[in-house]
């Protein structure tokens, strides 16, 4: 039987309240519970977290703010902190939120936005960095050109593994946080995939050009993407010469990139395309192979003449729609889904007034009242990548080099370095399913030290320490992750005084580090029985692993 207590909060009438959802029987603690009974749960919290948006869309129904007003000074709380660091970044520990509150609001944000300090991880160790000449390809027998091909796909593989586990780990321990959610947020725009480009160092080539990109100038991110190795291979701007244009770059420039449907024609993409023609690349740079460029002249959106690439881009980002297309993207994406056309307007404003630059735009939206308002606040349903880092992140856990804590990732919908197709990820509600609902619960087991590799393999359907295989599955053995150990992690997650805490201050303390959306009484009490009931060498973990399955957890 399903938990009543979901119901009664989905059917709970609109206010405050109804944001505070019960959280029923305790999903993830007990063996009994079967496969049908998780998908069956799994499908209830789906319609709890859209109750959840539901209800705060509904109690924002006010009409849009002419302008992006500032947040009053007074008003940033630690509440608002916490919302700060969990949208410009992955979350924060309760010291850390401390700290940023600490600062104010405009150093709070300036802290986040100016990058600052020595990345812990360090660059990706690249050892697969070159394919074999086309000339020396090309002497081989065709036995050995299989062979060579067969070895470089797998070294390729499992080079990309290594990748998404150096990426994560990024995420986790950066003291960056924002520059890791914008080059996040730029892979999802930009979306590539290994999938098509079959070059892992080529996505670790487009990863750092996102990074070095992620909050300077739109318009010269844009101009690097379109001379990036990965894209050209992946929307075939490599084969686009004179003789045989190829528009799918062209289009997606114009669709995707930069201006969004309805803002150029069929003829600007044709003719876009005869100014890309001749862009490649030779090894691992860019070139530009001047006898395949159409040099005649070209008319694109309104502008005419003998253009090349660079002037396209000149030209796209002379239109209207260039400074909102992508500031709209970029609301939705921290703030939440439905900005009113004067909020849009206001922020692409300050991109136009500081050419095209990202810093301002995020300055003026961390800062505005609309970026804290309730529509805002507990209501977006996080990426798995979001989850994943963030719980990594609250546990104080470093996950290592292994890629296996990207591939459960991976199987919730999220695969880093292979997007689902040019559009990226949808996001939103689209995250959340019944099979994806039962990954996201059982995932923090394999953190929190509940199921060893071996297990962990049988448990989440996923070939996660070997062999091949899709849906975030790993092409080559690979060691198992660290994982959380009560012992000695109660420590830093509840002071330096854990052993004198009281059983409800234990769960308080707990509730303030992994919650941002309110637990209710009911739900407080159920933790505060479920530790009083457990063996003490288990009951901190089994109180953190229910509070992250819970569907509260999945909002930020």
């Amino acid at each position: 039987m399903l938990p009543q207590t979901i119901f009664v909060a989905a059917r709970r009438p609109v206010n405050e309240r109804s944001r505070r959802l019960r959280w029923g029987d305790r999903w993830a603690l007990r063996s009994g519970w079967t496969p049908n009974r998780w998908t069956a749960v799994g499908a209830c919290a789906a319609m709890v977290c859209a109750g959840v948006l539901s209800s705060a869309r509904a109690e924002s129904g006010e009409a849009g703010r002419s302008k992006l007003e500032p947040l009053p000074s007074g008003s940033f709380d630690r509440a608002a902190a916490a919302h700060l660091l969990s949208r410009a970044g992955f979350g924060g520990t309760p010291k850390e939120i401390d700290e940023l509150h600490a600062l104010g609001l405009d150093a709070a944000v300036d802290r986040l936005l100016d990058v600052q300090g020595d990345d812990p991880v360090g660059p990706f160790n690249a050892t697969l960095t070159e394919r074999l000449a086309r000339g020396e390809f090309a002497k081989l027998s065709p036995e050995e050109r299989m062979k060579r091909q067969r070895e470089f796909r797998i070294k390729d593989q499992t080079q990309l593994q290594q990748l998404r586990g150096w990426w994560l780990r990024r995420m986790v321990l950066s003291p960056n946080p924002l520059e890791e959610k914008m080059t996040l947020f730029w892979h999802g725009h930009f979306a590539t995939s290994h999938i098509d480009v079959r070059n892992s160092y080529h996505m670790y080539l487009q990863n750092e050009t996102l990074r070095k990109g992620a909050l300077g100038s739109f318009k010269d991110l844009v101009t690097a993407i379109a001379k990036d190795p990965a894209m050209l291979e992946y929307l075939d701007n490599n084969t686009n010469n004179r003789n045989k244009p190829n528009e799918n770059f062209a289009r997606e420039l114009m669709e995707l990139f930069t201006l969004g449907v309805g803002n150029y024609t069929e003829e600007d993409i044709k003719e876009a395309a005869r100014a890309l023609t001749g862009w490649t690349f030779r090894g691992n740079a860019f070139t530009f192979v001047r006898f395949q460029h159409d040099p005649g002249e070209k008319k694109v959106l309104g502008k005419k003449g003998r253009f090349t690439g660079d002037d396209v881009i000149d030209v796209i980002f002379g239109q209207p729609a260039a400074s909102r297309f992508v500031v709209r993207k970029l609301f939705v994406y921290f703030a939440h889904e439905s900005p009113s056309d004067d909020v849009i307007e206001s922020l692409a404003a300050t991109f136009r007034e500081n050419d095209f630059a990202i810093r301002p735009v995020l300055r003026e939206m961390f800062r505005s009242a609309e970026f804290y308002s309730e529509r805002s606040r507990g209501t977006q349903i996080q990426s798995p990548v979001q989850s994943v880092v963030r719980t990594l992140r609250l546990l104080e856990l470093d996950p290592g080099p292994s890629p296996v804590y990207a591939s459960l990732a991976g199987q919730m919908g999220q695969d880093l370095f292979a997007p689902p197709s040019v559009k990226g990820w949808d996001g939103g509600q689209a995250w959340i399913s019944t099979s994806t609902m039962f990954d996201r619960r059982n995932y923090a087991v394999v953190m929190l030290g509940l199921v060893q590799p071996d297990a962990m393999r049988r448990q989440f359907r996923l070939n996660a320490f070997g062999g091949g295989g899709g849906g975030g599955g790993l092409g080559g053995r690979f060691a198992a992750p660290p994982q959380w150990d009560a012992q000695s992690g109660a420590v830093r997650l509840l002071g330096d005084d854990a052993n004198a805490l009281t059983t409800e201050q234990v769960v308080d303390r707990l509730l303030e580090r992994f919650l941002l959306v309110p637990a209710t009484p009911e739900a407080r009490r159920e933790l505060i029985e479920l530790y009083e009931k457990e063996e003490p060498s288990k009951r901190l973990t089994a109180v953190i692993h229910l509070i992250v399955s819970s569907p509260q957890y999945q909002l930020g």
